[in-house]
């Protein structure tokens, strides 16, 4: 439960904050500058909810006041029963209820969400480690400035003080229980926040001053031309900034060029250009300059969507699509990719926790400011919601956006281009247009009637599709969990590839993704491999019939009837029966010559998630099938405990609410909310500090998935004592898992030092296929220890290449975008009793 409290009421400040310090941050390149912003933005943002609340404070005030004489002689002059009968008469005499002096404490209980959500930010920021701002030495440690008793904290003081002098000011003329409730509020942020690091105490001093000048102004007859002249002046600062002195890119520069303006246009506007009509609107001569005529533009409008039904409407829909269908959606496309997750076995708690931060993004939050703002401002921030939902559903459905192949960390790995296509974007830009003029035009002329229905449509459509979703993933997690070895992880590593000493061994060793051209240099850098791999053959111009594992991969199981061509020549039979059947072509065949015949982790045996293929193994005795992906990780861990790793749950819980906004989003901010991979988050900052981590060289669990397993070939390889001939599929994904590498050894690392220095040592990629290739050449020296190299035939093949613009020799652009590479996957054959030649020795097919 307090979980659920926190996703749908704290999460949304956290949100905001964070946005708020990397947008100050990656303009300003300075940490204090940085939580100054945060405060200052969250403060601004949240100054309309402040005010609304103070007015209501001061209502109740006013009429505590009114009826404290009465209430008074009630109390004096009657007692037990006969007070209680009167003093409830009176209440509902005036409307009240002693219930409403909460009311009294409004603007305090908001602050309450903030506070928690500054301290879970700013208290656990590692980027503060180290950093100093003006007289602090490190804003991730309390300051103790003071030499005194081992050091006294000056900071906390200091915020004390000011928001002391700020409730001094705002309590002027309030009663002894009004003050008594600040002054204390300022002893306890005191004592919670005197050993806290001193960059959140610099933030809440920050939110005391904002509060004191905004006090101290509100008791000014000048205070909205003073508003707009310090608006209008920090805005020309900004702006002047990016333009002149930053060195980002010009794009992201153009965009706070633009925000800044808007900010100096509005507030310029506000105490210059505009002021009220003491004739009224319909005698006003000159409309154009009072501050009513925008309200006289969008009044048919604004009154119409005033209504509760309106707003609420549209805000469920942004929840829905936010909160449930984009993230369920996601993860039933891939089930099996959000399923055994660390600690989570069921992919259902990624969508639980989306579904209560949309919540409340769009639904609580929303409401809170709906219900404080007056029925005038009800009415446009209905109309700016119904706006916004109109965007968000035509991004979502017309313009989806084809980026490539999507990891389970979220990020794209392929055709990124698109973000930046122009075409694309000006196409999106001109429908949204379009479709925002033909909004406008239903709403006037239909005066909310037919618009409302199409709510209620939506709402329904959307709904019905996030509990299909919720239901392909309750399906396909059953399927799974059915599939999966119900003893957990192994504690130890057991044998499961049996092969013969004197007999016949075939080995086929797919591994997922190995990208070909990689392979002069790997053997280059480790010619130790040239022996290991002594009389293997390498296949440079080997193609793929894809660049994914759909086309690229039946076709090595199953020969050439399985290939895209063949396979669309049979539209009578469902595609994922076809797939299946190419499972079983070389295991039937090896099983008909007399073969025992093992195999690990197909590769689709987790796509399909049909049943389909755990069905045909229970018809299939001739094969024995075992799946250990993932299930010798723990054990390497446990031989590894200097290895750390970057929690999967952790990113996909703060990262999936920030995916659907990508959906939602034109596509011209999808760029600038995709952020590289990390969807505005401070794991982007410029790393400045040694000490500090960037996601770049931080593991998942998925790497040492799949290194275990090949770590771990020795120990999972034993040897039959009798003749027998054996086939074995080894299925491995350890290229498809990008990660920076321990060199030279390319071993996992949580802060690897250095990445080598050949021409590919920048890339992931280049560092998984090095240590896939690595790890085999140690077990084919296992194999010859035990005499079972020469009678053995191995095969170490790719389904497919990857679409990287390394400086590969011939990787051109194809026509469509993409590279050669993708389409050229690896292959390694050596044969029985081949043995020398080596690496060198090199046929092209």
């Amino acid at each position: 439960m307090a979980d659920i409290l926190y996703q749908l009421i704290v999460f949304p400040p956290v949100l905001l904050i964070e946005l708020a310090f990397l947008f100050v941050y990656r303009v300003f390149d300075n940490i204090g500058l940085a939580i100054l912003g945060v405060s200052g933005a969250v403060s601004i943002l949240t100054l309309p909810l402040y005010l609304a609340a103070e007015k209501r404070e001061e209502a109740e005030r006013a009429l505590q006041k009114r009826l404290k004489p009465k209430i008074d002689k009630i109390k004096t002059l009657f007692r037990g029963d006969e007070r209680y009968m009167l003093l409830s008469v009176y209440y509902r005499q005036n409307h009240y209820h002693p219930v409403y002096a909460m009311r009294s404490s409004l603007s305090l209980l908001i602050q309450v969400p903030f506070f928690i959500a500054a301290y879970s930010f700013l208290s656990r920021l590692e980027i503060l480690r180290g950093e100093s701002f003006l007289f602090i030495r490190d804003l991730y440690e309390p300051d103790l400035i003071i030499p005194l008793w081992g050091g006294v904290n000056l900071l906390p003081l200091l915020m004390t003080l000011v928001n002391c002098a700020a409730s001094l000011v705002y309590t002027r003329g309030l009663g002894p229980k009004d003050k008594v409730q600040l002054y204390g509020m300022a002893g306890i942020f005191l004592l919670l926040l005197y050993n806290s690091p001193s960059g959140l105490v610099l933030y809440w001093t920050a939110n005391n001053v904002f509060s004191l000048a905004k006090n101290i102004l509100a008791r000014t007859k000048k205070s909205p031309l003073i508003v707009s002249v310090l608006s209008c002046g920090a805005a020309v600062f900004v702006a002047f900034f990016v333009l002149f002195f930053h060195s980002g890119a010009l794009s992201k520069r153009m965009v706070v060029f633009a925000l800044s303006a808007a900010v100096f246009v509005r507030m310029f506007r506000s105490p210059f250009l505009r002021r009220p009509c003491p004739a009224g609107l319909q005698n006003c001569p000159e409309p154009d300059r009072c501050s009513g005529f925008a309200q006289s533009r969008l009044g048919w409008m604004t009154r119409a969507f005033s209504s509760p039904p309106a707003f609420f409407l549209s805000a469920g829909i942004l929840f829905l699509l936010a909160g449930l269908v984009i993230p369920a959606g996601l993860i039933a496309s891939s089930v099996a990719d959000f399923s055994f997750i660390e600690s989570y076995e069921s992919p259902f708690p990624f969508v639980v926790t989306v579904f209560f931060q949309a919540g409340g993004l769009f639904l609580f939050w929303p409401a809170m400011v709906y219900l404080f703002c007056s029925s005038r401002r009800r009415g446009l921030f209905s109309l700016v919601m119904i706006l916004l939902c109109g965007l968000a559903l035509t991004d979502v459905f017309i313009f989806p956006g084809n980026y490539g192949f999507l990891t389970v960390t979220l990020n794209f790995f392929g055709a990124l281009r698109a973000m930046y296509d122009r075409s694309a974007i000006l196409l999106n830009l001109g429908v949204l247009l379009l479709f925002l003029g033909a909004l406008v035009l239903l709403l006037k002329f239909s005066k909310g009637r037919i618009f409302s229905s199409l709510q209620l449509i939506a709402t329904a459509a959307l709904l019905g599709q996030g509990i299909l979703s919720v239901t392909t993933i309750q399906r396909e997690f059953d399927i799974l969990r059915y599939a999966r070895d119900t003893t957990g992880p192994e504690e130890t590593v057991n044998p499961v590839y049996h092969l013969s000493k004197t007999g016949r061994n075939v080995v086929l060793i797919i591994l997922d993704r190995a990208i070909s051209a990689y392979a002069p240099e790997i053997f280059r850098e480790n010619p130790a491999l040239h022996s290991q791999f002594s009389g293997f053959t390498w296949y440079p111009n080997c193609v793929s019939f894809g660049g994914w594992t759909t086309p690229g991969g039946p076709p090595i199981l199953g020969g050439y009837e399985y290939t895209p061509e063949e396979i669309n020549k049979r539209p009578d039979v469902l595609w994922v029966t076809k797939v299946n059947d190419a499972f079983f072509v070389q295991p039937r065949i090896f099983a008909g010559a007399g073969f025992s015949v093992t195999a690990t982790d197909y590769f689709f045996d987790s796509l399909t998630e049909n049943g389909e293929f755990w069905e045909r193994l229970k018809t299939a005795p001739y094969m024995n099938f075992e799946r250990i992906d993932g299930k010798y990780t723990a054990r390497w861990l446990l031989r590894h405990p200097e290895v750390k790793l970057l929690s999967i749950t952790d990113l996909l819980e703060k990262n999936l609410i920030r995916f659907s906004f990508f959906r939602i989003s034109p596509i011209l901010f999808r760029p600038l909310i995709y952020d590289n991979g990390y969807y505005l988050s401070t794991d982007n900052l410029e790393n400045k500090i040694d000490s500090r981590r960037k996601r770049d060289n931080e593991l998942v669990i998925r790497t040492i998935d799949h290194y275990a397993s090949l770590d771990f070939l020795p120990l999972l390889t034993d040897f039959e004592p009798a003749r027998a001939d054996t086939f074995t599929v080894i299925y491995n994904q350890l290229p498809h898992e990008d990660a920076y590498l321990q060199v030279p050894g390319y071993v996992p690392a949580t802060e690897p030092r250095g990445r080598g220095s050949g021409p590919f040592a920048q890339e992931k990629e280049f560092h998984v296929n090095t240590a896939a290739l690595l790890l085999l050449g140690k077990w084919l020296d296992f194999l010859r220890e035990n005499g079972a190299y020469d009678n053995t035939r191995i095969v170490v093949v790719s389904d497919h290449g990857a679409n990287l613009e390394s400086p590969f020799s011939g990787n051109i652009v194809l026509p469509k975008g993409m590279r050669v590479e993708n389409y050229n996957p690896l292959l390694l054959f050596k044969d029985f009793g081949a043995w020398g030649g080596g690496y060198g020795r090199i046929t092209v097919l």
